[in-house]
């Protein structure tokens, strides 16, 4: 599975939920969005676009607009969904395409961000999503409007219609202080390199069985052999990073074993990039490792009920298995983060290895274990 992360929310939205092109998206994909305050992205009613309402300002739009074109652009990028509502249903069956005049919503909004914002973000894109040919919840002559706003190379970004900086704190678009603002103009003097996203595929299982006079008897505790691919980027418009190191904090469950010499080299808990990381530039980094962990059986559900077991390793659960590193580039601050076998998706991954091993293991294994494969259901 892979988990997308770092130090911005907004990351996990771009690499892991929207990994399918935005040029592709339909109304099912924006109604699927995770409810919920995101720094990656935001959810405008249909008043904030549709000019055709009764009561609707335009300055108000417009005021709306380049703030969040200021915040998303000085915070790593995001996405606008107009027509959509805080719970994420459909706004009054979407926007109105036409707004204003003959202009079709999309056509106008290209035309108004370029000068609502200072300096203008370069790569912006606009996208009309139409109702579905059956079933749709969007109405007629209406649709969804995404605006796509990427990583900027000339952040800091400012919204002319207040003459505010605007970042994205907590999930929503705030004034920026003066630090803040300097933090964003450093990334032109050190590398910005973040931990983007961890793949977790398990190799192997400590899976034991056992023939005696009474049958056959599987167990499954011991060292299990898994793979990590951390993968690496340079933002976009940041400098060169001409010595990049990562860090991981030792677990006592986890051991670490071969990796991709070709890419690092080791020392300890270290592992330092053999070649400059340029802007734009990802890198993935493959770690071989084996973790303890053991399948275990906890409770049965009722007199004559399935017998429940769960994955544990060392007695806890994969949710208190925490993976933590540090990022080291040049003279740039320490990027640092944490990330769980339960978020990587520890019990999935095993369940897909059993699934491919051969069927008379496998019998013996679902045999003992009836709910080992419940999170491929």
């Amino acid at each position: 599975m892979t988990f997308a992360f770092s130090s911005s929310a907004s990351e996990i939205i771009r690499t892991h939920i929207m990994s399918k092109p935005i040029d592709k998206w339909d109304e099912d994909d924006i109604l699927q969005l995770p409810l919920g305050e995101n720094d990656g992205f935001e959810r405008k009613g249909s008043e904030l676009l549709d000019l055709t309402l009764q009561g609707v300002i335009p300055d108000k739009v417009l005021n709306e607009l380049g703030k969040q074109l200021s915040a998303f652009s000085d915070s790593g990028g995001g996405r606008i969904f107009y027509g959509v509502k805080d719970d994420g249903t459909v706004d009054r069956g979407g926007v109105t395409r036409i707004i204003k005049g003959k202009q079709n919503a999309k056509d106008w909004l290209e035309s108004v961000i370029p000068t609502i914002v200072a300096f203008e973000i370069v790569g912006v894109n606009v996208y009309e999503v139409l109702p579905k040919t059956t079933g749709s919840v969007i109405a007629k002559d209406k649709a969804l409007y995404i605006v796509d706003i990427p990583e900027s190379e000339r952040a800091p970004h400012q919204c002319v219609r207040d003459n505010k900086y605007y970042v994205r704190l907590g999930g929503r678009s705030q004034p920026a202080s003066h630090q803040l603002i300097e933090d964003i103009r450093s990334r032109r003097k050190h590398p910005m390199v973040d931990v983007t996203s961890v793949d977790l595929q398990v190799l192997g299982l400590p899976i034991q069985i056992q023939n005696n006079i009474y049958g056959t008897k599987c167990e499954i505790s011991g060292r299990a052999s898994v793979k990590l691919q951390v993968k690496v980027r340079n933002a976009i418009g940041s400098p060169m990073a001409t010595h990049t190191c990562l860090q991981f904090e030792p677990l006592p469950e986890l051991s670490w074993g071969n990796y991709d010499n070709q890419i690092s080299a080791r020392r300890g808990d270290y592992w330092e990039f053999l070649a400059p990381i340029y802007p734009g530039m990802e890198i993935p980094l493959a770690l071989n490792s084996s973790i303890l962990c053991q399948r275990e059986r906890y409770a049965i559900e009722g007199p004559h009920g399935t017998p429940r077991s769960r994955w544990t390793f060392q007695g806890k659960p994969a949710s208190e298995i925490k993976l933590s590193w540090t990022l080291f580039a040049d003279s740039a601050p320490p990027r640092t983060g944490v990330i769980s076998l339960e978020d990587l998706g520890f019990e999935r991954q095993a369940a897909l290895h059993i699934e491919g091993l051969p069927s008379e293991d496998r019998f013996l294994i679902t045999h003992e274990f009836p709910d080992i494969l419940r999170a491929l259901e």
